[in-house]
């Protein structure tokens, strides 16, 4: 649906550990063109440095922001996922603690959040952005020298005003998400991203998956300082995330090399390249120099893809040499079990041969039987016959008379 013209919106600020980087991102806001439509919701997920909660207490009765403590340390993950239902009709803009914004910011997002109905999240540029970096692609940049964050933003504002650029991915240092996209979407994936990390990067491919554009905003520049709350854990937790995400979604890492090739992003940081060259022609040298940084990063990305390819190669070459190998292992036993199943067809020929000869014979023998059982009835009963016979003769008198005139002449 197209944006409504007064749609709330919450700077959802989750707070931990930096206390200069979180002084540094709240007095920003309080600075920036904050409208009567935009409310800010600051979360201590229970810090462990105290000069942080005293912070925040102050902060927030100085610039009226609203202020959640949680009773126990959540995580990025769930604070955030608190967050999302703090105003059900808002849209919302996920801002860590060691950002800095400026101006009118906030307007500008949200402008492009509402440019198109089917876009879902969107992404400011910043010097530690990942895929929206600048001005160094891919890289943690600082400021340059002759530049401050105001006015890298407020160029950018001029240089590239309305323009968007789709992305495969949101960039959780700033993420403005539409509520309709939260809901049709869901909230972040506590159970599998634990404290932090590739959350945002989930809940993107998953809004993609129903039909969400996720695209950065080329007239926004947030300053990202990077790392403040969980340096030491940082690593390990992407390396975790990016396993996660592979298991959840197979295609991620490839359309991000794809998103890389392409870099549908180098039209507008050559724009605010030369812009700002034209601006001030004696810092020239800090662009050639971020140039050479670029095509460094660049070339060592691409040495880096070729070496994995030819590794991808090389595995293919063993499995294609493996699968060969077992394909003439298979086609040996194919060829005994063909064999075997010939001498076992012939077996049962023979065998149903000898079935029809032993059935003949058996049929034959019966046959003699029966003849022979019907000669022997006839013998039984010729022989009852004599014997009667015989008895009759025996009993009668000229039997006995003849008898006892043999016995009497003896």
């Amino acid at each position: 649906m197209p944006d409504q013209p007064h749609r709330p919106v919450v700077i959802i600020v989750p707070v931990y550990l930096g206390l200069q980087a979180t002084k540094n991102c709240l007095e920003s806001l309080q600075a920036s063109d904050l409208p009567d439509w935009a409310s800010v919701l600051l979360i201590n997920d229970a810090s462990p440095d105290p000069q942080i909660a005293r912070y925040c207490d102050q902060a927030a009765a100085g610039a009226g922001f609203e202020l959640w403590t949680n009773s126990e340390n959540l995580g990025f993950v769930k604070t955030v996922n608190r967050g999302f239902a703090y105003q059900h009709d808002a849209d919302v803009i996920l801002l860590n603690s060691d950002t800095v914004v400026a101006g009118n910011w906030i307007e500008r997002l949200r402008a492009s959040a509402g440019s198109a109905p089917d876009i879902g999240t969107v992404t400011p540029l910043s010097n530690n952005g990942t895929i929206c970096s600048y001005p160094v692609f891919l890289q943690t940049s600082p400021l340059p020298v002759s530049w401050s964050q105001p006015e890298l933003d407020e160029l950018a504002a001029r240089v590239n005003a309305g323009r968007v650029v789709n992305i495969p991915t949101g960039v959780g240092f700033c993420l403005y998400i539409k509520r309709e996209c939260l809901i049709e979407v869901g909230e972040f994936n506590a159970e599998r991203f634990g404290h932090g990390y590739g959350e945002e990067c989930d809940f993107s491919l998953r809004a993609a998956e129903k039909g969400w554009r996720n695209v950065a905003a080329a007239d926004v520049f947030v300053f990202h300082e990077g790392g403040v709350s969980f340096a030491e854990q940082a690593e390990p937790r992407k390396l975790h995330a990016e396993a996660v995400l592979a298991e959840l979604h197979p295609s991620y890492q490839a359309d991000v090399l794809a998103f890389i090739e392409a870099d549908p992003l180098a039209g507008i940081r050559r724009a605010l390249d030369v812009a700002r060259l034209q601006a001030k022609p004696q810092a020239g040298g800090e662009v050639l120099v971020e140039q050479e940084r670029h095509h460094a990063r660049m070339g060592a990305e691409l040495s880096r893809r070729l070496e994995i390819a030819q590794q991808d190669i090389q595995e293919e070459l063993r499995q294609k040499a493996a699968l060969e190998t077992h394909l003439h292992e298979c086609r040996q036993a194919f060829a005994a079990t063909d064999t075997a199943l010939k001498d076992a067809q012939q077996m049962i020929v023979n065998l149903r041969d000898e079935i029809v000869e032993v059935t003949q014979r058996l049929q034959e023998a019966s046959n003699t039987v029966h003849a022979r059982n019907e000669e022997l009835g006839y013998l039984q009963a010729h022989l009852s016959a004599l014997e009667a016979k015989l008895a009759d003769m025996e009993n009668s008198r000229s039997w006995r008379y003849t008898a006892w005139l043999r016995r009497s002449g003896s």
